[in-house]
């Protein structure tokens, strides 16, 4: 079974994880999420999140996370791995 994310931590905003597992890196303007199991160590990309870089992530548990970007509310039912659009939001 591959990585999930269990807990976030925004790059820019303080750093650490909120708990432990997995942290993520929201610093990417293209929406590329990268993830890090070590405590910030080392890095890999997850994926990418439809409507560029994450304003804000929310792990409802460590399979169902929720991401808002500046065009919509992105949901991944599967650790992070991948985002669907739910909400597009107005301009």
């Amino acid at each position: 079974m591959g990585a999930s994310i269990a807990s976030l931590a925004l790059a820019g905003c303080g750093g650490g994880s909120a708990g432990t597992g997995t942290a993520a890196d929201t610093s990417d303007p293209s929406g590329r999420l990268s993830g890090s199991a070590d405590g910030g160590k080392t890095w890999k990309q997850l994926t990418t999140v439809p409507g560029g870089q994450p304003q804000a992530l929310t792990a409802v548990d460590a399979e169902h996370v929720l991401a808002a970007t500046q065009t919509a509310v992105c949901e991944s039912l599967d650790g992070g791995k991948t985002f669907t659009e739910l909400t597009p939001l107005a301009s």
